[in-house]
């Protein structure tokens, strides 16, 4: 009989609150970057050189990520958090879900990895210059990459790789060539501005 109890005990306690039985009060984020022995900072706390995993206490504040290293630029990231996916379980029982709603166990910063590309302090205004540029692609080419990808493969007007062209000076047959060999947006960025560097 007591065996018993203590099943249902144990069971009603599983339902009560996936996401506080099933998970810990901390996670793992990893970091990578560009650079060897960057140091990460989160809320201001040194907390590893890359590439390294560190654990983070789970919680509804946004995180301020800042990466560091002498003779580069300070890059920053503020990371949000998302709902555990362990306390979906607990969406039928009303007691589990305020259970886990009033503890950190039911956030998850989200993404849980990071690669920081580190650029070097710009010592001229020719420098910052062309930094702004490289800039300017990279973030045209993350936005619009899908459409970039699909003139790859149009007979049409190609007006993304057009605007990509205009703004790099890279022929538009190389562009759509490069493209067309890339499988995600970060590789085609890179690519492009090596090239655009030449």
């Amino acid at each position: 009989m007591k065996k018993l109890i203590t099943a249902c005990t144990l069971g009603s306690l599983v339902m009560a609150s996936c996401a506080t039985v099933f998970t810990s009060k901390e996670q793992d984020m990893s970091f990578d970057s560009n650079e060897k022995n960057v140091e990460i900072y989160i809320n201001g706390e040194k907390k590893c050189t890359t590439p390294c995993i560190t654990k983070v206490r789970r919680s509804r504040d946004t995180l301020l990520i800042v990466a560091r290293k002498d003779g580069f630029d300070d890059q920053t990231r503020t990371v949000s958090t998302g709902i555990n996916v362990v306390t979906l379980v607990n969406i039928t029982s009303t007691t589990g879900f305020l259970t886990d709603l009033s503890t950190s166990y039911m956030w998850e910063y989200q993404p849980n990895a990071y690669y920081i590309n580190m650029e070097s302090v710009a010592a001229t205004p020719q420098e910052k210059a062309q930094r702004e540029k490289e800039n300017e692609i990279r973030r045209f080419i993350l936005s619009n990459y899908s459409d970039l990808k699909a003139d790859s493969f149009s007979a049409g007007e190609k007006e993304y790789l057009k605007a990509l062209s205009k703004l790099t000076g890279i022929s538009l047959n190389k562009l759509g060539s490069m493209v067309s060999s890339t499988y995600e947006a970060v590789e085609f960025s890179d690519s492009v501005i090596k090239e655009f560097r030449k």
